[in-house]
């Protein structure tokens, strides 16, 4: 007998006659909550948890709301024909007087709240899937490729000068003081030095190559940082040479 059309401007539309009403908000809800329940009758408490959720109003508001609804559907509460009472318990839309034409939008008033939570956790579930890798991608990046900052930075420098060559590992004061008295000895030929140092002494290694023994002999140094350079470089080169 009517479509109801809450998105409309005039929700109500007699398939009959063709005639458009206009319902108010409140009683264009209270006719939504009704159809979206229409197979079961709808509480006092439900109406006002619904309309005027937060509101304090009394039952009489409902009855009245019911009565100016009654009347734009052409019913009276005498004769009931659409909207029915149920005493001491709420109202129900009689079947196959009303049909509900819903939008995309309207329709998410009367989905299934457990369709809408099932929705809402696989969402949740996926965005967090998402955040899983993502942190793991990250973490993995992290380790890969930025270098740790408790690792030593080794800054190894090696110098060929004449037939000899000397690397350094830590190219430090001391390290560099060794290496210039090294290379000012002209007695020394063929001769591979490896420097290191740390906070207090200075490390030496040095191998004389030759033609009957190409890897030749390692002599090893462990020099007190204090000593005397050039002390040092020609006690060094008298061994090495």
């Amino acid at each position: 007998m009517w479509d109801f059309r809450p998105q409309e401007c005039f929700q109500l539309r007699n398939k009959i006659s063709g005639e458009e009403k206009r319902l108010t908000h409140t009683e264009s809800q209270l006719l939504l909550l009704l159809l979206s329940n229409k197979h079961r009758v709808v509480t006092k408490s439900e109406i006002h948890k619904k309309i005027w959720l937060g509101k304090c109003v009394s039952d009489a508001s409902i009855t009245h709301s019911i009565a100016s609804l009654r009347l734009a559907l052409n019913d009276t509460a005498e004769a009931q024909c659409i909207i029915r009472t149920v005493p001491k318990a709420g109202y129900f839309v009689a079947e196959n007087k009303i049909a509900l034409a819903l939008t995309n939008q309207d329709q998410s008033y009367t989905g299934r709240p457990d369709k809408i939570r099932a929705l809402k956790l696989r969402c949740s579930w996926q965005v967090g899937v998402i955040l899983l890798l993502v942190s793991m991608n990250l973490l993995l990046f992290w380790f890969l490729f930025i270098p740790s900052q408790s690792e030593p930075k080794l800054n190894m420098s090696r110098l060929n000068s004449q037939t000899n060559t000397f690397t350094i590992k830590n190219n430090d004061f001391h390290s560099q003081q060794l290496l210039e008295q090294l290379i000012r000895h002209p007695d020394l030929n063929n001769v591979n030095f490896y420097i290191t140092s740390n906070k207090t002494r200075i490390y030496v290694s040095c191998i004389h190559q030759n033609s009957s023994s190409p890897y030749g002999q390692s002599i090893n140094f462990s020099i007190d940082i204090k000593r005397a350079i050039e002390r040092t470089s020609n006690d060094i080169v008298q061994k090495c040479q």
